[in-house]
């Protein structure tokens, strides 16, 4: 998923790790492995649904390879495992699909151990393996890496070229006719220095600045608000490769939608639909843009509305926010009990598991992992709560029952909401 939290794909920074001198003969110059090298150096060392937790890549020669980075927090690399397990039931022997992993080994089986229960996940799979992200210049998953049965790199893609055609090409050739991504890594950057300045200049001497770029190359999409960790926190707001739709949801950020507005609670009445409706095709930059906005405290408050203007200046697009009714799913306490457990909060795809949080955590989640619809938390619950529920999170009736066992109660209703227009004509907002 090359998204934001909520829009995309989540991304990870890494940078360049260090191998030894046969390792580094594999890589190109910037010390990635890439196109055309060869794989045979990679080690694993945390395998778990293998015969052995250690082996070398050379352990594979002799069949195609793919690599699935993924990640349990990342909402498409977890609805395209099943997928893959069934690409590997149907291919066999002539295939292999490893997964690789940089979270714990805690963390990853126990998402696997819930995940038996819905739809298993047998797929040998490395684990903590940082070195491996970093070799190969991982910044965003799922990223899905294809190298031939000698153990050479022939590409890396996204998830819709994991088609039966391609594979089977690829098996039978040891090729795949498909443009692959670019190795994003391979510009290294700091997410908590400015845009452009803070990466080529002093930062000590920046009081105020406002920057709109093109599409900035060896970048994944993401932004951060004036909430994030940096020197320049509380007043900082910067999206990297981002489309003009996302910009001015973020521009319309407040202390109650601290992220901005989702895609499903933003109304278009615009004429160039390029500006709203992503291309797949990630080769297709032209609608994806840089936005940086630092401001002194003096006016730190007034952050967002100086982004509004300056987007209004450059893409010519208003926004206001409107009310009106919609339906939504209510949260209402019927007789919810107090935790007493230590805190935890994990949810995924198929699961929320909560112990000692407030309710509003998991309707913020919802929101994200179930964007076609609303949900409003009237619980007035005072104290925190635990869940535990599974099974498809975009199933309404799931999230009934689930929310049933612990005392609460999901109701359909129509109420009014807020929602951002987006329009071409100034007038149409009140201007």
């Amino acid at each position: 998923m090359n998204a934001t939290k909520k829009y995309f794909l989540l991304a990870v920074l890494l940078g360049i790790g260090l191998f030894s001198q046969a390792r580094s003969r594999a890589k190109n110059d910037t010390g990635y492995y890439t196109i055309g090298k060869q794989a045979m150096a990679i080690n694993f060392k945390h395998l778990i649904n293998y015969k052995r937790t250690e082996t070398s890549f050379s352990d594979f020669k002799g069949k195609p390879v793919i690599l699935d980075f993924w990640a349990t927090w990342c909402q498409p690399c977890v609805a395209m495992l099943p997928k893959m397990v069934r690409i590997q039931k149907q291919f066999g022997n002539s295939l292999q699909i490893i997964l690789v992993n940089q979270e714990t080994e805690e963390r990853a089986e126990a998402f696997f151990s819930r995940m038996q229960k819905i739809s298993p996940i047998d797929l040998p799979c490395e684990l903590k393996n940082t070195d491996l992200f970093k070799s190969f210049g991982v910044q965003s998953v799922p990223n899905y890496v294809w190298i031939n049965k000698e153990g050479v790199i022939c590409a890396v893609t996204d998830h819709e070229a994991l088609t039966t055609e391609n594979i089977s090409s690829f098996i039978k050739n040891d090729k795949i006719n498909i443009e692959t991504k670019p190795n994003v890594a391979e510009q290294p950057y700091d997410y908590n220095l400015p845009l452009l300045s803070g990466n080529n200049g002093n930062v000590n001497i920046l009081q105020y600045h406002s920057i709109i770029t093109g599409y900035y190359s060896g970048q994944v999409t993401r932004y951060s608000t004036p909430m994030s960790k940096s020197r320049y926190k509380g007043r900082r707001v910067m999206a990297c490769n981002c489309p003009v739709d996302l910009l001015y949801r973020i521009a319309y950020s407040s202390p109650e939608r601290p992220y901005g507005f989702p895609s499903s609670r933003t109304i278009y009445q615009i004429k160039d639909t390029t500006v709203y409706k992503i291309n797949p095709d990630w080769k297709d930059t032209t609608g994806l843009f840089c936005y940086e906005l630092i401001v002194p405290e003096s006016k730190a408050t007034l952050i967002y509305e100086i982004m509004r203007q300056d987007l209004e200046r450059y893409f010519g697009f208003y926004g206001t926010v409107i009310s009106k009714p919609t339906k939504c799913y209510v949260l209402i306490n019927r007789n919810a009990k107090r935790s007493e457990g230590g805190p935890q909060f994990e949810m995924s795809n198929y699961w929320i598991k909560m112990k000692n949080s407030p309710v509003s955590r998991v309707m913020d989640a919802l929101e994200h992992y179930n964007q076609m619809d609303i949900f409003i938390n009237e619980t007035h619950l005072d104290h925190p709560i635990d869940l535990d529920i599974e099974g498809d999170l975009r199933d309404i009736e799931v999230l009934k029952k689930g929310f049933a066992k612990y005392g609460l109660e999901l109701v359909e209703e129509q109420r009014p909401q807020d929602y951002l227009l987006l329009t071409d004509n100034p007038s149409t907002n009140g201007r």
